[in-house]
């Protein structure tokens, strides 16, 4: 445990590493602030906020525009998106070693994959109507897939590409984006996604997404599954046990213990500027994350 005192702003600080045989120091870039647990907002150091839904907009058709993303889904399931992710990665090439690249690939296999309870998005499936359209349990409709591919996925891996972008053409209050994925601990306290909101002005917006005050691991088993990013809501998409969503939780500042799970997240958008698309970017290792479905509400 270590004290930094410093005035705000950028900074670095090393810590040392290796053997007695190959010493190293690692540099850690940081930001100082006064502010405690900060996350990167549109570019600005703000304090995260808590979830919640305006009631009046929860299964009101009038107030959303569903954004149909289904030409760019690539994968049927959390699960198929894993093992492609597993199959597909490459180990380092000599003379650098492997122990970290079998690690992650074993976990992933042996303690998500293989278990008792595999990612799943069974009763999201159950919830998507013919028409493709289904409702989250706080009441945010997006359309989706019932059959075939219903996932976009993104990695700095081979089998998915690094980045999507999607076409959204209207006005509104908001951006609502439906996103499940994995991430490693190490990738924790550091940008696992950029989302970036381009509009048809040519002003560009860029969030980037930060484990785990704005985005979260949703697949991964190392103390059970759990919701913990309360800026973000979430939908079940699983089912098999924990709340169908955020709506059933009084207090989403503490872990939700909660099946496969998709964050559902929320971006404010520049009123009266027409949003022309929206890249989503992997830029942590080890992290992937597949984009289920984008809604505006108007």
């Amino acid at each position: 445990c270590a004290t930094i005192s410093s005035d705000p702003g950028p900074g670095i600080f090393f810590t040392a590493g290796g053997t007695p045989e190959c010493p190293y120091w690692m540099p850690n870039k940081i930001n100082i602030s006064t502010q405690t647990k900060p996350v990167i907002v549109k570019n600005e150091i703000k304090s995260p906020s808590t979830w919640n839904v305006a009631q009046e907009d929860a299964f009101n058709n009038e107030s959303w525009e569903l954004i149909d993303m289904r030409s760019l889904f690539s994968a049927s399931s959390p699960a198929e998106v894993l093992r492609t992710y597993v199959t597909a990665s490459k180990p380092p090439e000599p003379p650098y070693h492997t122990i970290g690249y079998e690690y992650r690939n074993q976990h992933m296999i042996g303690r998500c994959l293989d278990t008792e309870n595999p990612p799943s998005d069974v009763a999201w499936r159950e919830k998507t109507g013919e028409d493709g359209v289904a409702w989250t349990a706080d009441g945010i409709p997006f359309l989706t897939s019932k059959h075939g591919h219903n996932i976009a996925p993104v990695t700095l891996e081979e089998g998915y590409p690094e980045y999507i972008s999607i076409d959204i053409g209207k006005k509104g209050k908001e951006l609502i984006l439906m996103i499940s994925g994995m991430t490693f601990p190490n990738q924790s306290h550091v940008p696992n996604l950029d989302v970036c909101l381009e509009y048809a002005d040519g002003t560009n917006v860029t969030h980037q997404l930060i484990s785990p005050y704005g985005i979260g691991d949703c697949w991964g088993t190392w103390h059970g599954r759990y919701h913990d990013t309360a800026a973000n809501g979430f939908e079940n998409i699983g089912g098999r046990f924990g709340p169908a969503g955020s709506v059933a939780v009084e207090d989403m500042t503490k872990p939700i213990h909660v099946d496969t799970e998709a964050h559902i997240i929320r971006f404010d958008l520049c009123k009266g500027k027409l949003l022309r698309k929206v890249k989503i970017e992997a830029v942590a290792n080890d992290a992937i994350f597949g984009i289920m479905g984008a809604s505006v509400r108007i």
